[in-house]
């Protein structure tokens, strides 16, 4: 969080982001998640682009809502889709080919990133 205040690095996020935090049902879970969607810089918008991108995605076996996460990722041409979802994670690292974005653990990529900085 401290590098995207410091402008190294862009938060990135998408409407799919957006719906799924408004449909969190615990108020005080609800309010500290949205608190991470405060800085965004850019959200992408869904548009038809999305959903059909989205569509070829489910047919690998992605789930609807994570498709859409990674379409619009894959639109903000993001460096790196974080996500603690370990299926969709691994999902992405099969299809990692077909993919334009990377999908890691966000520990896992700080790792990476913490390895490759010391090498």
């Amino acid at each position: 969080m401290e590098r995207m205040d410091l402008g190294v690095w862009e938060q990135v996020s998408s409407q799919m982001a957006t719906l799924e935090v408004e449909a969190i049902g615990d108020p005080e879970r609800k309010e500290c998640v949205q608190t991470l969607l405060e800085d965004v810089e850019i959200c992408v918008r869904l548009t038809d682009k999305e959903f059909s991108r989205a569509a070829i995605l489910e047919k690998l076996g992605f789930k609807a809502a994570d498709a859409l996460h990674v379409a619009a990722a894959e639109t903000a041409v993001a460096d790196v889709l974080l996500s603690c979802d370990d299926r969709l994670c691994r999902l992405a690292k099969r299809y990692r080919r077909q993919l334009l974005v990377p999908v890691v653990n966000p520990l896992v990529w700080l790792q990476e990133l913490e390895h490759d900085s010391n090498t």
